[in-house]
């Protein structure tokens, strides 16, 4: 079955931002060494790490269930229901990738600041 168009545009967002939250990531972990290796018992700076690293699993996570759905999506013929259910699924997916990037975001702000 051909996949919506909509849904394309969905999964090729939720892969640009994807990209864009581990790059982010990476980089605030990479600060957050730095500070850690100058006060290591610092307990703020043990949890944003622990914090980061756990969102770094999560895109991996998140990228498993994306190629999941596309592959669902393209290669078993799915009813109208099905794929719209997935799509819902994606969709929240988004939600959640755009809630990761804002506190990545705002951590990787006051890092750098």
């Amino acid at each position: 079955m051909s996949i919506s168009p909509a849904i394309k545009e969905l999964i090729n967002k939720l892969n640009q931002d994807l990209t864009q939250l581990e790059q982010n990531t990476r980089e605030a972990l990479d600060l957050l060494r730095l500070l850690l290796s100058q006060f290591p018992e610092n307990t703020l700076l043990i949890q944003f790490f622990a914090y980061l690293n756990n969102v770094l699993f999560f895109i991996e996570s998140y990228r498993n269930r994306i190629q999941r759905s596309f592959t669902f999506l393209s290669e078993i013929e799915v009813s109208d229901a099905e794929s719209q259910e997935t799509g819902e699924d994606l969709s929240s997916m988004l939600g959640d990738i755009i809630e990761d990037k804002m506190r990545v975001d705002r951590l990787l702000s006051r890092l750098r600041g």
